[in-house]
């Protein structure tokens, strides 16, 4: 999980993997209200995995 770009992380992570990140800016916000808006929260962050697990 990288609340910044993921651009680079597949050439250390793989092609086949779920690579939970921040790919939107320009934006300004408190903390978590912004993190809410950019699914990164842990409610977004499950849902994702399991998704890409199919459970």
């Amino acid at each position: 999980m990288e609340t910044s770009s993921s651009f680079g992380w597949h050439k250390f992570a793989g092609k086949k993997v779920l690579i939970i990140a921040v790919d939107k800016y320009g934006k300004s916000e408190i903390g978590q209200k912004l993190l809410n808006e950019f699914e990164f929260n842990i409610d977004s962050i499950v849902n994702k995995t399991k998704e890409y697990l199919n459970i």
